[in-house]
């Protein structure tokens, strides 16, 4: 793995085709800028793994997924909080309609 520092709008070329160029820097994000050939293509790390789990998941037999289902019903659950009353007043957070009256 290559370390290397940059700053604001320097940038990194990986091969002769792909330029990495440094957009913003902040207390705990970099933003970056990607140029290169339609041909590659550029996937977040995240996204590839989230896909994977996802396939994964898929693959599990019948007799695993009975045993996650157990294990989840074994996890206590919180307490729903029956003095909220927003949750069954009706109350969504917007002011009343005013009643149209006719003309004035």
């Amino acid at each position: 793995m290559l370390v290397i520092r940059r700053r604001t709008g320097e940038a990194i070329l990986i091969g002769a085709d792909i330029e990495v160029e440094i957009l913003e820097v902040s207390a705990n994000r970099v933003k970056l800028g990607i140029a290169g050939p339609r041909s590659v293509q550029v996937t977040r790390k995240e996204t590839v793994l989230t896909a994977e789990s996802n396939l994964l998941a898929g693959l599990l037999t019948i007799e695993m997924k009975d045993l996650i289902v157990k294990k989840i019903a074994q996890i206590p659950q919180a307490a729903t909080n029956l003095s909220d009353k927003s949750f069954e007043s009706g109350y969504s957070g917007h002011p009343p309609e005013e009643e149209n009256l006719g003309p004035a």
